[in-house]
């Protein structure tokens, strides 16, 4: 990150002789600069709106950039050469030639503090909910939480973000490009907690897309404001289905593509997907105290809301039973501990897939399996019992040995053993296709 910043030593005045300004502009537009910026009455220059922008083409175009220099700092660390100057005074004396040794200058940054009340120890019991959300966090995973009202199921996935790992530089830059273009983000801060982004059923599919027009330009909807975080989807299986289906290509392609008759927009959505639903639409299918009241007509139509293509594309499915919040509350881990580990699996994800342009299990592409897992042969004859019990489709194969992966590397474990493969197998087990 090299920049510098010309420090102001004259006084701009409007009565500055114009006709200096004029031929001073003249020649630095013979130089091989990019000028960005907009200077107020008095000469001053304002901060950028999107100032990362600005130094994205700068370094795509290989040209020097001068900005105002209070937005130097943020365009500096997408790797551009840049110079900040507060005010027009300073552009003369950039253009005589007068430039000051590279000066520091404070980047501010949000990384948020999890609530300590968003802490999953004060959840009583749930484990294997809890152990689905750590693995789901530590591959990458999507994740479907399942069961009745009231049992924790939004509480768990609104708490997901207590684990997760702060960004990387590079993955920080990304998401405060597309919250600043959101209007969401001050140009003055670069954000390294990754986003966790709440739809329900009322959300409509351009409000998760995205939208815009020939005035506004494209603006970036709910999944990309996700990008490198997690999107919930509460209530999963009340969704209209086109916003349901809207969620398919960027799930599989990890972009949106916006369209209009001026341009047309390709914008990151690299989220993960942790959605909740209940079984039924009364949501006491099965439960041990409260009756069931919906038809197996209404159940059917209920589960066939949601298609087999975005079904199949969710890795974990976990059903949420009853607890007994009066009961001895067992001692669990808490989010800090379980952090730990989550930070462990993820620079171990990261270390074996160096160079490759992916850094989770959840994102291996169908021939890096067999050269990557390391899969014992018991794994691998557990993986065919798993496939068969399970029904699983070819992708949901695939799903399994990624998955099986991520235990092993919460475990510390530098192969697939068998306990692994069940264990990942377990976190497949329900399926609206079994359960009717």
């Amino acid at each position: 990150m090299e920049y510098s910043v010309v420090p102001s030593s004259v006084d701009y005045h409007p009565t500055m002789d114009m006709g200096v300004l004029a031929a001073t502009l003249e020649e630095l537009d013979k130089w091989d600069y990019i000028y960005v910026g907009e200077a107020d009455v008095m000469g001053g220059f304002s901060s950028l709106a999107f100032p990362l922008e600005v130094g994205r083409v700068a370094v795509e175009l290989g040209k020097s950039v001068v900005v105002p220099a209070c937005s130097a700092h943020i365009v500096a660390l997408t790797g551009a050469e840049v110079y900040g100057v507060a005010d027009v005074t300073d552009l003369l004396r950039l253009a005589r030639g007068e430039i000051s040794e590279e000066t520091a200058a404070a980047l501010n940054s949000t990384v948020a503090e999890p609530n300590p009340w968003d802490d999953l120890v004060h959840i009583h019991g749930q484990e294997e909910a809890k152990w689905a959300l750590e693995v789901a966090v530590a591959g990458g995973h999507n994740l479907l939480l399942v069961g009745p009202p009231g049992e924790g199921k939004s509480s768990l996935a609104q708490k997901a973000y207590t684990i997760m790992p702060p960004l990387s530089d590079e993955e920080a830059l990304e998401v405060t490009t597309l919250w600043q273009a959101a209007g969401r983000l001050s140009p003055t801060v670069i954000q390294y907690t990754r986003p966790c982004i709440e739809a329900t059923k009322q959300t409509t599919p351009t409000a998760l897309l995205g939208g815009g027009d020939a005035y506004v330009g494209p603006r970036p909807g709910l999944v990309s404001l996700a990008h490198k975080g997690i999107l919930l989807a509460d209530e999963f299986f009340e969704w209209g289905r086109p916003a349901a289906e809207s969620l398919r290509i960027p799930l599989q392609d990890k972009v949106v593509n916006l369209a209009r008759r001026d341009w047309q927009y390709m914008i990151p959505a690299d989220f993960q997907l942790i959605a909740t639903a209940n079984p039924c639409p009364c949501g006491y299918w099965k439960h041990p105290r409260v009756g069931c009241r919906c038809t197996g007509g209404q159940r059917r139509r209920y589960l066939d809301k949601m298609s087999g293509p975005i079904f199949d594309r969710i890795d974990i499915r976990v059903e949420i039973q009853p607890g007994d919040v009066l009961g001895d509350p067992m001692p669990g881990r808490t989010s800090k501990e379980i952090a730990a580990e989550v930070r462990s699996a993820v620079a171990t994800q990261a270390e074996r897939f160096r160079g490759m342009h992916i850094t989770r299990n959840a994102e291996m592409t169908s021939g890096m399996y067999d050269d990557i897992c390391n899969e014992m042969p018991s794994a691998r004859e557990e993986m065919g019992m798993q496939r068969d019990a399970l029904r699983l489709s070819s992708r949901g194969v695939y799903k399994l040995r990624g998955l099986a992966r991520t235990i092993a590397d919460l475990a510390e474990s530098r192969s697939v053993e068998q306990e692994h493969v069940r264990s990942a197998g377990v976190l497949m087990a329900w399926s609206p296709e079994i359960e009717r």
